[in-house]
């Protein structure tokens, strides 16, 4: 993410907890930037969740209306609920961030998340189309979820998707431009 200079700066002062400072300091020499760059970084990166957060219109539940939504439905539209959800939220996200739904512009932001959830992706382009290599620690479930997400997602835009490998800790995939005939 990179930071726009404004035209003015303003100093900003404010108290902290030891714990807080401490970490924001060992946070800072981690990321090599200075204490005021990282707190300045972070403090961007919210508001831009909170600006995105509002464009993407999400829904906050309670936790007991979750739960009791969660608990009369069956495995296959709990399933179900998970794909929609993600690949909406996907697509959303891509839009806002990218501003148009592209392949490229999937793997960027499906890269970024990765990244920032510190899980490994990786991403081949061939001669036949794309292969995504993506491993994680969130068991099956996740990975098949994921994968149903993605390939609601890119059939929308005219890809084919092919499951290689879905196991506990990872996910391989294939995609391929979509052929009617």
């Amino acid at each position: 993410m990179s930071l726009k200079k404004e035209t003015k700066e303003h100093v900003v002062s404010i108290r902290l907890s030891t714990t807080l400072k401490e970490f924001l300091i060992k946070d800072s020499k981690k990321k090599r930037l200075s204490l005021g760059i990282n707190i300045e970084k972070i403090l961007a990166e919210q508001k831009n969740w909170t600006v995105f957060s509002r464009e993407i219109m999400l829904i906050e539940f309670f936790r007991e209306i979750f739960i009791e939504l969660m608990s009369s439905a069956t495995d296959k539209k709990i399933r179900y609920m998970g794909k929609n959800t993600l690949a909406g939220l996907l697509k959303s996200a891509i839009i806002f961030e990218h501003g148009k739904l592209t392949l490229e512009n999937l793997f960027s932001m499906y890269e970024r998340w990765m990244e920032s959830n510190q899980m490994y992706s990786k991403h081949i382009e061939n001669n036949d189309g794309h292969t995504f290599v993506f491993r994680h620690n969130l068991g099956c479930s996740f990975s098949k979820i994921t994968f149903e997400a993605w390939k609601e997602l890119t059939s929308k835009m005219g890809y084919e998707i092919n499951p290689i490998e879905i196991g506990e800790a990872s996910m391989v995939f294939d995609i391929s431009i979509y052929n009617k005939s």
